[in-house]
Order: C-alpha cells, then structure tokens, then sequence
C-alpha cells in the first residue's frame, strides 16, 4: 500500500524509464 507509494516515489525517475522502455517495445510493431 502506502510503502510501496513511498518506494515509487524514491524511485520515480527509474520508473519512469521502466514504463517509458515497456511502452516502446510493447507499441513496436512485430
């Protein structure tokens, strides 16, 4: 819950590299 939103956010940049990557290569056509 609430942990896992404060680990989110002290990792947020890093997360947000994640989503941008899986996005990339999930919206590649195959």
């Amino acid at each position: 819950g609430k942990e896992y939103v404060f680990v989110a956010n002290s990792d947020n940049l890093g997360a947000v590299v994640d989503l941008s990557i899986l996005s990339l290569h999930h919206n590649l056509p195959t």
